[in-house]
């Protein structure tokens, strides 16, 4: 009696490792999953520059462009790096765009104590601060788009 397999076996079980390589392939991700995770990124330096300036008691600043974002310190001119990337300005990948909706300026700023505001580099009034409106921030890559909102007062970036 022979041992091993036919032919049959073979060529079935080669079949079915296409089938299955290309349902896997289908299913790869796509720009939804690239939009998502530079609006991570993008989240993650809006959280930096919060918690830098209650720990450093000093405002930071976030500013938005077309397709990429600046750390900044104090009037939103000096530039801070950001450690995940290692720069102060963060291009995005080609393709990509972003955008900050809601409120008047194309930045975030946080007062000492972490509170939002947007005043375009001058020191807010308490009651600019308190008055702060809802801002989305938006990343899109082709039909995809991943957002995430700072709330008024608290700053509290919710995905």
């Amino acid at each position: 009696m022979a041992r091993g397999y036919t032919l049959v076996e073979l060529l079935l079980v080669l079949v079915l490792t296409v089938i299955l390589a290309i349902d896997v392939a289908s299913h790869a991700p796509g720009p939804s999953l690239n939009a998502a995770a530079v609006a991570s990124q993008v989240e993650a330096a809006v959280r930096l520059a919060q918690i830098d300036s209650m720990t450093k008691g000093a405002p930071y600043c976030v500013t938005f462009g077309a397709a990429s974002y600046t750390l900044a310190t104090q009037d939103c001119t000096q530039p801070v790096t950001d450690p995940l990337t290692g720069q102060a300005t963060v291009t995005l990948p080609a393709g990509m765009t972003l955008g900050i909706s809601g409120v008047p300026t194309q930045n975030v700023q946080f007062t000492g104590n972490g509170m939002p505001y947007y005043a375009n580099g001058a020191t807010p009034t308490e009651a600019q601060v308190l008055a702060v409106p809802p801002a989305t921030v938006s990343v899109t890559n082709g039909s995809a788009t991943s957002s995430f909102a700072i709330t008024p007062q608290t700053g509290a970036v919710v995905p």
